[in-house]
């Protein structure tokens, strides 16, 4: 009850006894010191200029994805599909259905699957789009298909379109190929994909679920939720099936970790900074802690003609990345323990080297590529 029309009820109420003087002044007052709790006492007004940065800190993001991999429910597992495991006998295409190509589902699915997500913008698109979808699946095992933009709306099977459903009905007909359906919306709208052997609900086309849900599928996080609701009598409440954790890197904000999204950013400035002085003509960043990725960002060429942008899918050479993967390391910690001294030449630790021309090299500059050798592959 609320505005002058609602007071007027109430003081009716209170003059023809159906509300109580004390109980309504018992109401008021928890209302009050509800007020007084949030500081309302002391009110500053909003600047609505800063209202969505304010409601987008990275803090709330950890939690929204914190409660997506709490909330990510594998209904049905008949197949025994999830997760998946033997990616090099698995050949798994995507469809999204209700969203674009470069949302976070697809970008993140493609991490584990590079180049394998077909979108339908258009959930409600005709036949003849879905034929063609199908027609370039070519030798692919398993199909996922994830079904976005659902609704609320059970008299519009919330928002699943005929076209959709008639889809996902031809595919999982096709004894080459096992399917697997994702919902991504109202887990009432089960009841439509129940002849599906495996079935996922995401709940929502949040952000953070389209994060949760392909890390689910791949076993980079384990399957934990539960249906809150009976969809159907096949599908009741509590229903969910656990899925083991992997341990395949995983995907989530720097403050995740502990990290500062913030600082992190600074690593855009170094690499643009090293592309502009020719140090490099292009540079993939990649930090993991914890077994979670945190940063991924490529920039640049792959050479100084510029003629092959660098993506996160960019092959790489190697090359001298096991001195400082593994041989680094190694000195460092002898040098820890004070058994190696990086200023020594290294002839002190390789006697062999004491008649050749290559005796005065000291350890650092060894490390540091500047002792003179000449480049070459073995």
């Amino acid at each position: 009850v609320a505005g002058r029309h609602g007071l007027t009820r109430i003081k009716e109420a209170v003059a023809a006894g159906h509300l109580n003087q004390a109980d309504l002044d018992a109401r008021v007052k928890k209302l009050l010191r509800a007020k007084y709790w949030a500081g309302l006492n002391h009110y500053k007004p909003v600047n609505v200029a800063t209202v969505r940065d304010s409601l987008n800190q990275p803090e709330g993001r950890v939690l929204a994805q914190s409660i997506f991999e709490h909330a990510v429910t594998v209904v049905k597992n008949e197949d025994k599909l999830l997760p998946f495991q033997r990616l090099d006998t698995l050949r798994i295409a995507a469809i999204t259905i209700g969203t674009q190509p470069e949302g976070p589902y697809a970008t993140i699915f493609n991490k584990y699957q590079p180049g394998t997500v077909y979108a339908v913008p258009d959930r409600y698109a005709p036949d003849s789009t879905f034929s063609r979808i199908q027609a370039r699946l070519g030798d692919a095992n398993v199909v996922v298909v994830s079904l976005h933009q659902m609704n609320n709306t059970p008299s519009h099977n919330y928002g699943l379109g005929d076209g959709a459903l008639k889809f996902l009905k031809n595919l999982e007909a096709d004894p080459k190929r096992k399917t697997v359906v994702v919902a991504m919306g109202n887990a009432y709208g089960l009841k439509f994909l129940e002849s599906a052997r495996t079935l996922v609900c995401g709940y929502e086309d949040h952000y953070a679920a389209q994060l949760v849900v392909p890390q689910v599928l791949f076993g980079a996080l384990p399957a934990r939720g539960k249906l809150p609701v009976t969809v159907s009598e096949t599908m009741k409440v509590g229903t969910g099936l656990a899925t083991p954790d992997l341990h395949r890197l995983r995907y989530a904000a720097p403050e995740r970790e502990g990290l500062d999204s913030k600082i992190l950013t600074q690593i855009d400035h170094i690499a643009l900074e090293s592309i502009v002085t020719a140090a490099t003509p292009g540079c993939q960043v990649l930090i993991a802690k914890n077994g979670t990725v945190v940063f991924d960002q490529s920039y640049g060429y792959g050479t100084y003609d510029q003629s092959q942008p660098v993506t996160n899918s960019t092959l790489y050479d190697l090359a001298s990345v096991t001195k400082v993967a593994g041989t680094l390391q190694a000195i460092m910690y002898l040098k820890d323990q004070g058994k190696l001294n990086l200023e020594e030449k290294v002839s002190a630790y390789l006697p062999e080297m004491q008649r050749t021309n290559k005796r005065d090299m000291t350890v650092r500059d060894v490390l540091l590529h500047q002792a003179g050798l000449k480049p070459g592959i073995p």
